[in-house]
């Protein structure tokens, strides 16, 4: 089960927060979450961006800390309403993540095909999520649930109206 929700831009800066529940309530919670710093990206997607299946898609950033990561997805939707998307996680202090699409061997007559493993689409976006790494996230015990409970957070940006050729 995941509860979540999303605030204004802003309304959460980096640092140390308790969160409480209701004393009475079914479930009690009394816990402290460590929210990242979010990153500042250098490589500018403005609408109408190319990018090309046949190269190597590279983010660059500043900023975040050694407990995040930084998760780049690639969209496409398709004139039938359906999307598909590709994605790849690197350490926010890397500062950099490299997207290498696969190429298949073209034969005698025909040249090779690459891709991200999505389809071309005028409609393509990109979503850049700074989250916190799970392999460093403590989980908490709450009185009434069964099982470990961990708390998270995440900073979204997102490019759209790009063209994946």
């Amino acid at each position: 089960v995941v509860y979540y929700g999303s605030l204004p831009a802003g309304s959460v800066a980096p640092g140390v927060y308790s969160v409480t529940g209701t004393n009475g309530a079914a479930v009690s919670l009394s816990a402290k979450i460590t929210v990242g710093s979010p990153i500042q990206i250098q490589t500018p997607f403005p609408p109408g961006t190319v990018i090309s299946s046949s190269q190597p898609l590279t983010i660059r950033w500043t900023g975040g800390d050694p407990d995040s990561l930084v998760r780049v997805a690639l969209g496409a939707s398709s004139a039938t309403g359906g999307s598909t998307s590709s994605y790849a996680y690197a350490h926010a202090t890397d500062g950099s993540l490299t997207m290498t699409p696969v190429c298949t061997v073209g034969g005698a007559l025909s040249p090779p095909v690459c891709g991200f493993g999505i389809p071309a689409s005028s409609k393509a976006s990109m979503s850049v999520t700074v989250l916190p790494d799970p392999s460093k996230t403590p989980t908490i015990t709450v009185p009434g649930v069964t099982g470990p409970v961990s708390l998270g957070w995440s900073y979204a940006y997102g490019f759209r109206d790009l063209v994946l050729q």
